[in-house]
């Protein structure tokens, strides 16, 4: 990314920085990235080996519940399923699967994870999983845990949000794929009750080491209309690298009798455009104002508020007025280009706070508004203590730095191997499975499974628990399936001489 230092009228600072852009691209295709739209024909597209994607930019029905009250959460909202328990895999039907449709533009073998947490109780086997399925094309791994269909994704921890997500109860295999480049859907279906989604990812895991914070500060991936835009290096509300960038949590335009909201674009002329920030507790680092156009030329000035008490609904004879100049911005040929403005961050305290933008020149500016690829930040250097304690109350997964794997509990297998049969005194429902399968794919590509026998808990709940089902290479047999085959056996024998 190219970097031009541009010094203007007074003391701040601007720093102009280019983002590639295609010459034909229309302004209304660099609007909000999420927004409920659907992503059939416009998929997420991964790039340099990453696909980020916030749940709640695709809709969903049924019990799928979007919610904001548990703290820390990326993008807009979660989603929680609210449902039925759907324990086997012929119930993944029921759980009102959401499809994201996405893009590989680099092959190769890629491991899923989503960020997600429990929201009842404290177990760590409980409310804690889903349902995911690729679509065809994805392809097994030697090595790697066989996918075939609906697959169970859980994590292993309690009262956080965790980017963890295994497979095989008491193995907690990774979920890993092949993709060449092409394009590919996932599915997301609910199966445990109180199980919260909040992003996913794939990742090629030969040339990442995963890393919580760089995860959680990695912006959603671009739709496929968005690709020619570059847009901020880090997610909104992230602290990453010592930067803390913060979206504003409101845009209005007040003119002289009316406040009207803000969307993708924000007008900026000689009258008030006004932005809300959040600013954090304890921060002494220097500050900037990032803004990007949406026009060639551009011509505003930043003052801070009078006052941060209004929203939306506040009169516009009471809404805030310039009073501490703070930086100019003048600029041409700055069509989607970004602009740091250097902040005097003395007068940024604590708390709520305002800034104002207006004209000089009482021409009509427009900036890409807030939700964009390209909103409005305030970017707050930091240090890294400052960022591994706002990571830590943000996720509550203790040092961000550290790599999942370090810390991750395993889903301890439950001793009743029916979830129909809840063992006694567990509660109705509870997430029972107990299959073990290790399976491997040979050289010519063909699924060989080693997995010891196992009770088929996906199939039709009319089947008895008598009911085996062998693998196709053998394996062990415990002993009571040996007395019942052998007890099988000697009755065949005696009923074949029976009949002769």
């Amino acid at each position: 990314m190219l970097a031009l230092l541009i010094k203007t009228g007074g003391t701040s600072v601007i720093k102009q920085r280019l983002v590639s852009i295609g010459v034909s691209m229309a302004i209304s295709a660099i609007g909000v990235s999420s927004a409920l739209a659907d992503s059939s024909n416009d998929p997420f597209t991964e790039s340099n080996g990453r696909l980020v994607v916030e749940i709640e930019s695709e809709a969903a029905g049924g019990d799928w519940s979007a919610e904001s009250s548990i703290f820390g959460f990326s993008g807009d909202s979660y989603r929680v399923w609210r449902g039925q328990n759907n324990f086997k895999e012929s119930e993944a039907v029921r759980g009102n699967a959401v499809t994201y449709h996405f893009t590989i533009t680099t092959p190769g073998n890629y491991e899923f994870r989503w960020r997600s947490r429990n929201t009842i109780g404290l177990d760590p086997t409980e409310h804690n999983d889903g349902w995911i399925r690729f679509s065809e094309g994805a392809r097994n791994i030697n090595g790697e845990h066989f996918l075939d269909g609906w697959t169970k994704a859980f994590m292993g921890q309690v009262a956080q949000w965790s980017w963890d997500a295994r497979t095989v109860d008491g193995q907690s295999r990774k979920i890993r794929q092949f993709f060449a480049a092409g394009d590919y859907t996932i599915d997301i279906s609910g199966r445990s009750n109180g199980h919260a989604v909040d992003r996913f990812a794939l990742f090629q895991y030969d040339n990442f080491d995963f890393n919580v914070a760089d995860f959680d500060a990695t912006p959603e991936s671009p739709k496929r209309s968005e690709t020619a835009v570059t847009g901020h290096a880090q997610n909104a509300g992230s602290c990453f690298a010592n930067v803390l960038s913060i979206p504003a949590s409101q845009s209005v335009h007040v003119s002289n009798d009316s406040v009207v909201n803000q969307g993708n674009s924000l007008l900026v002329n000689d009258l008030r455009t006004l932005l809300k920030f959040n600013y954090p507790d304890d921060v002494t680092g220097s500050a900037s104002l990032t803004l990007a156009s949406q026009q060639s030329d551009v011509n505003l000035s930043v003052y801070l508020g009078s006052h941060d008490n209004w929203d939306s609904n506040t009169a516009a004879s009471d809404m805030p007025v310039a009073q501490t100049h703070l930086a100019d911005l003048t600029a041409n040929n700055a069509e989607n280009q970004f602009f740091d403005l250097s902040i005097d961050a003395s007068v940024l305290n604590s708390g709520t706070r305002t800034l104002l933008l207006t004209s000089p020149s009482a021409s009509d500016n427009t900036l890409h508004g807030a939700g964009t690829r390209l909103e409005p930040r305030l970017n707050i250097n930091v240090t890294t203590d400052y960022c591994n304690s706002y990571n830590l109350q943000r996720t509550g997964t203790g040092d961000p730095s550290t790599n999942v794997d370090e810390a991750e509990v395993d889903e301890t297998p439950a001793e009743n191997p029916d979830e129909s049969m809840p063992a006694t005194g567990s509660e109705t429902g509870t997430d029972t499975n107990t299959g073990t399968s290790t399976e491997t794919e040979n050289p010519s590509g063909e699924n060989t499974d080693t997995s010891s026998q196992q009770i088929d808990e996906t199939s039709d709940t009319s089947r008895t628990s008598e009911e085996i089902k062998v693998s196709s290479s053998g394996g062990s047999i415990s002993l009571i399936s040996l007395l019942l085959l052998g007890v099988a056996g000697f009755g065949f024998r005696t009923r074949e001489k029976q009949l002769r």
